[in-house]
């Protein structure tokens, strides 16, 4: 558990969500609670997506005559910088299961014809998409595995699909977001506010827009890591040891 699931837990737990954290994994959590309270639940819903995924590729390189890739592949999972972000209950790991798995039953479909794969492989993908608001630049490309091959075989018809393919993995979050009643918390400016947290630091005045915040120079003073390599938190400084290009 890090600092983040253990945000999203207490979401979980209280069912009041916001988008800092993707909601629909909020929402997953919070379903296994009457099952069995604490991180166990998503931990084996995150591993069991992954190994399940991992191992069917591994059997289907098997049953094609490639054993050395196969045994390669089954490795993969005890990789122990793959394990660590794996064992890790948050978004990125549960996103890339996901779509470890997508790709697994696309491949499917593309072979076999099976649409049931289909089906589930492209629900997969939306349900990734959820997860990041950057997802799609991962679930676009796999999401053309399951396009009929008249859809992409010319330019145009193709450059249209997959702009209809972008807009909807694009708008799949936010209508999530919307279903589950998630309030807004402003994660979009996180990266604005931190530059303007620096300038506000070391300009000498208030960078800030008008924000919610009754003093935002004494806020952001009691959490911005000043030039000489010291901390201030709540009021208290303590001494940290950083490179002065920090």
């Amino acid at each position: 558990m890090a600092w983040d699931s253990g945000r999203q837990y207490a979401q979980a737990l209280s069912g009041q969500f916001d988008d800092w954290h993707p909601p629909l994994m909020e929402w997953f959590w919070r379903c296994f609670i009457p099952l069995m309270p604490g991180p166990l639940p998503m931990l084996i819903l995150q591993l069991g997506i992954y190994g399940a995924a991992l191992g069917f590729l591994a059997y289907r390189s098997w049953q094609s005559g490639h054993r050395q890739q196969a045994a390669w592949l089954a490795a993969t999972g005890l990789f122990p910088p793959t394990l660590l972000l794996m064992a890790t209950i948050i978004k990125d790991s549960l996103m890339a299961a996901i779509l470890l798995a997508a790709f697994v039953l696309l491949g499917r479909f593309r072979d076999t014809g099976n649409r049931l794969s289909g089906f589930i492989g492209v629900a997969l993908i939306l349900i990734a998409s959820c997860l990041r608001f950057n997802a799609f630049l991962a679930s676009l490309p796999l999401l053309t595995m399951a396009m009929p091959t008249g859809w992409t075989r010319h330019r145009r018809r193709a450059a249209l699909v997959i702009a209809g393919a972008t807009g909807l993995l694009l708008l799949t979050m936010p209508v999530v977001n919307r279903l589950l009643d998630a309030k807004r918390s402003g994660v979009e400016l996180s990266l604005v506010i931190f530059d303007l947290g620096g300038i506000t630091a070391h300009g000498g005045g208030n960078a800030f827009p008008p924000l919610a915040v009754k003093n935002p120079i004494a806020v952001n003073q009691s959490c911005y890591l000043l030039s000489d390599g010291t901390v201030t938190a709540g009021g208290s400084i303590h001494s940290v040891r950083f490179s002065s290009r920090v």
